[in-house]
Order: structure tokens, then sequence, then C-alpha cells
């Protein structure tokens, strides 16, 4: 026979209190742990698609990590299938439904990353709970608070449509065909953070784009004037960076003071009283960006590069025999990566990323007192120098050992004055047109991060975020029934086939 196990009466209140101690510890550690989970700086995601199509970029994140004031961010979106005309618009609801999840998604990482600065409040237009709150942000915007993201800090706020969050074709009436409407690509990334950029920073940066000499012009669509590739691309990326872009002339220096004076490839000779303008903003302190090519006008040569920064452009074509993809095989347009440990090219470097070089100069820096000249991208030792444009340009760019020899040539320098003046030249005015940005990212990055640099924003010199297409698949008719005869037909009833012939030979 089993004895009864007997407790005393001592342990059964050990028991007792060991079990009411275990029942109060484990809700209270359940709502600790659901407390930290609901915590920004102690969460964590997990991106798993192909394109990181959720990850930010490096300068998102240190635009995030420079904020030193909270940012409310506010989303509301509602799909719809009717256009800004009033008209029906066939796949205009799916397309804002899309957008909507994205931009979404994107922001909660921005909250994630933004360790507590960046506040996120999405509203649902079609739920009750959010009516009251959507009331007050319409009051605030003056406008239906549909389909926008709202950003606003106590002093400043910026409004996003879905024209700033993405690219897509409301779609149109063809004679009775419509034209159903289709998304291109995302910007959101971009544009959210060119808005938190501009709510948080007190006035954008000022750029001066010289004109009046045949220079490119920064508000030109896919080619100028003068049938030049445009720069619209570059030029909205420095609107995302809280960067202001403006024309200016050379008589408008001593009042207009910009931040920053670009001069992009002046084709004309500039007259002396305006060359004396551009040296003297030089050397009060300005902070200039140049692009310069071989048929660049000199007129900048030797009062301003030469005597005021330390450098000689030698207005010869440079060319290297690589082979640029989807481009060209000519030696006078191809890749390079080969960079120094700059600020502005160290994340170049590091994600080994090339930039795409077409006719572009060699430049020869010197140092000397006063100055800090440092080199920035240079080619291979495979590379030489070619005077076909002196000869008319009717020449191939082949290498010619009788006259050539190879070598590593500078193709941009950055320069600091004791007084604080600053300089980035670049061999190349094709260097950020909108052809050369689509074949190489590296050289928007490279462009981007020397105004960073000349408008002393070191902190945010990295990899900027680069628009995300959307991967589709269109079906015609016909493919789609050979699509839905293989999934629906074929495959089940190959894996029928082979379960009677499995079936048969055990049988046997």
């Amino acid at each position: 026979m089993t004895r009864a196990v007997t407790f005393s009466r001592t342990r059964k209140w050990t028991i007792a209190i060991n079990v009411l101690i275990v029942s109060l510890l484990a809700p209270v550690l359940g709502l600790a742990l659901l407390y930290l989970a609901f915590r920004p700086e102690f969460r964590q995601r997990l991106d798993l698609t192909p394109a990181r199509a959720f990850s930010l970029s490096e300068r998102t994140l240190k635009v995030l990590e420079s904020l030193e004031s909270d940012v409310d961010i506010y989303a509301s979106f509602l799909p719809d299938d009717i256009n800004p005309s009033g008209n029906f618009v066939f796949g205009l609801r799916g397309v804002i439904q899309t957008i909507a999840r994205h931009t979404i998604d994107l922001l909660r990482e921005y909250e994630l990353r933004g360790r507590g600065r960046i506040r996120l409040h999405v509203y649902d237009p079609t739920s009750s709970a959010h009516f009251a709150r959507l009331a007050d942000l319409q009051r605030v915007l003056g406008r239906p608070a549909q389909n926008i993201v709202f950003v606003t800090d106590p002093q400043r706020r910026r409004t996003l449509e879905l024209t700033d969050l993405a690219e897509f074709d409301y779609g149109a009436d063809l004679g009775g065909t419509q034209k159903p409407a289709r998304l291109h690509a995302f910007r959101d990334e971009e544009s959210i953070s060119a808005a938190i950029l501009s709510v948080s920073e007190d006035e954008p940066i000022r750029i001066g784009v010289l004109s009046g000499h045949g220079e490119k012009r920064h508000d030109a669509g896919p080619v100028d004037a003068a049938g030049r590739a445009g720069l619209s691309s570059f030029v909205a990326s420095l609107y995302a960076q809280n960067f202001d872009v403006a024309v200016m002339t050379a008589d408008q220096l001593d009042q207009a003071s910009p931040d920053i004076l670009a001069i992009l490839s002046p084709r004309e000779p500039i007259p002396d009283p305006e060359a004396g303008a551009i040296v003297r903003f030089a050397e009060n302190g300005g902070r200039l960006f140049v692009l310069l090519d071989p048929e660049s006008s000199n007129s900048l040569d030797t009062p301003l590069l030469d005597r005021v920064y330390g450098i000689d452009r030698i207005p010869r074509v440079v060319c290297l025999e690589t082979r640029v993809a989807q481009w060209t095989r000519d030696a006078n347009q191809f890749e390079t990566a080969s960079y120094s440990q700059h600020a502005i090219v160290e994340p170049l470097k590091r994600k080994k990323l090339y930039t795409l070089w077409l006719n572009a100069c060699a430049l020869e820096g010197r140092q000397s007192a006063g100055l800090s000249i440092e080199l920035l991208v240079f080619t291979p030792l495979e590379a030489w120098l070619n005077d076909a444009l002196e000869r008319g340009g009717q020449e191939k760019f082949v290498f010619d050992p009788a006259s050539e020899k190879k070598s590593s040539y500078r193709l941009g320098y950055a320069v600091e004055r004791k007084d604080g003046g600053r300089l980035v030249v670049l061999g190349d005015s094709d260097l950020l047109d909108n052809r050369s940005i689509a074949l190489a990212a590296g050289n928007r990055d490279l462009g981007l991060n020397a105004f960073e640099w000349l408008a002393h924003r070191e902190s945010l010199i990295s990899i900027a975020p680069v628009p995300f297409k959307e991967a589709r698949v269109d079906l015609n008719d016909e493919e789609r029934s050979s699509v839905l005869l293989y999934v629906v037909g074929a495959i089940p009833s190959l894996g029928l086939l082979l379960a009677l012939a499995v079936f048969w030979n055990r049988r046997k």
C-alpha cells in the first residue's frame, strides 16, 4: 500500500506564496514585454524584399540621426477611381492603394529609425474613430485630408501629394478607349526625407547657377536650348536635400550673395569685370561648384582656378578603354571607381559605385600656402589624353603610342582655403545630366555629396535613396490563357499521373 504524501503547514504556505508571486509576475512580465515592443527605440523590422524596398538609405538615416526636435508625420489615404478632373479612371483606385501601402510601411520604418523623434499618425477616412482627428487636420491644412502626407514641427510644415510620393499615370480617355492608370516608380523616401529636412532646418541652402555665357541651365528638361542633356533629375535631388536653386548673373553676386555658386561649363568667354566679381566672391570665403570639360571657356582658368585655388586644367579629352554598359565603347566615355579617402567620395569608394565620364578633361592640383587641395576622382593607369577635339573632333578616340602615353589622370578636386572658402571642381560638364545619372547612380551621389560638403553638412554625406521601380508583369489574353492552362491543367494533371504511376508500381 502506497503511503499518502503529506505537507507541513510551512510547506503549504511556501507553495501558496510561490504560486501567488508567479501569478502576479506573469501579467507584469507580459505587460513589460508589450511596452517594450511598442517602444520605437527597441523595435526592429526585417526587410525581406529582393530590392530592399522598405530599407532606408544611408542619407535618410543620417537625416534622422541629425534631428534635434520632434517631427510629427500625418498620413491619410482614400483610394478612389476619380481623377483630379472628376473623371472615372480604370485602375486608379489600385494605384492609390499601392502607393498608400508602400508609403505607410516606409513611414513605419521612419518611426522606428527615428528613435522617438518621429511620431507617426495614420488616419483612415472611412473609420468613424478617426473623423474628429481628420477634421482637426483638415482645419490645419485648409483642404480635405485625403491622399496626403503632412510633415510638421512646431514652427514649419510641409504637405506631400500623391505625385510627390510616386510617379504614375492618371490615365485618359482616348476616343472612347480608356487608358488605365499605371504606377511607374515610388519616390516616397526622397520626398519624405526632403520634407523632414525642410521642417527641421531654419532656411534652405541657396545655390546660384551662373548664366549668360552658354552654361548648362539647371531648369532644362530632357535637353536644353543648345541640345545638351538637361539636369532636371539632379536638380530635383537637390531640392529633396533642402537646397534652393536659382539662376544668377555675375553682376548679382555682390548683392544676392548665394551660399554656393555653381558654374556649369561656360562655353562663351566671361568678360573681365564679371570674372573679377567671381574671383572676389571666392576670395571672400565663397563656396563654388564648377563643372568643366575640354570645350569650356578658359576665362576662369587663370584668374580663378590657378591663382585662387591652385588648380590647372588640361583642355584635352581623357580616354580610357572600358566597356560602358548600355552606352558605348568609345574611349572618351568611360567608367571609373578610383576615389580618394575624402569625405565626398568615401561612400562611393566603400560601396564600390562607378561614375560615368563623357569627354572629361584632366585637372592638376598643386599644394600652396593657405590651401588644402585634396584629390577626389582619378583614372587607372591605363588612361591617356587625346587631342581629337583640337583637330576638329574628326578622329576616333584611339590610343596612339607614337604621340600619347598612358598614365593616371585626375578628374576632380576639393579645395579649402584658410578663410573658409571651398571649391569642388570636376572635369566633366555632362557628369550630372539626366542620361549620365540614369546610367550611373554614382554620378548623382558624387554631385550631392559635393554640395553637402560645400554647405558644411558633412554629417549628411552618404548614399542617397534611389527611386524604387515597381516590378510588374503585363500579360495579354493569350499569355493569361497559357498561364491558366499550365497552372490549373498541366501541373495538377502531371501530379495525378505521378500518383497513379506510384500506385500502379506498388500494386505490382
